[in-house]
């Protein structure tokens, strides 16, 4: 039976929100700008608090398109990380129900773990 790749496609618009403290709206413009030019928008720092940084569909029409193939080619590195950060989930939801049967050091390490993943 043949086989095909299937692509669907979303646009989807980039947004990252960052709080600044700023004399003016232009002021602030300017600091995100150096920010992101600096490569540090994403540090999340008390001066520059990370409030928000994803993707939103900025249109609901699919776009489809299909290539025969031969044979599937591995997953892309995307679904590597899908799969770590679903297996990392999983470890949080194990970590948290071994929690009250863990020694006093290893409780004080898990505890301080699954508080940067909340």
């Amino acid at each position: 039976m043949p086989k095909f790749l299937v692509e669907y496609s979303l646009t989807y618009e980039h947004v990252c929100r960052v709080g600044v403290t700023a004399r003016s709206p232009e002021s602030a413009i300017k600091k995100m700008e150096a920010a992101l030019d600096a490569g540090t928008v994403w540090d999340d720092t008390t001066a520059m608090p990370l409030l928000y940084d994803d993707y939103e569909e900025s249109d609901n029409t699919l776009s489809f398109t299909v290539t025969p193939v031969k044979k599937f080619p591995p997953p892309c590195t995307s679904v590597a990380t899908m799969k770590r950060h679903n297996a990392s989930r999983a470890m949080e939801e194990l970590l948290r129900e071994m929690l009250p049967g863990l020694d006093d050091e290893y409780r004080a390490r898990a505890a301080e773990i699954l508080k940067t993943l909340e």
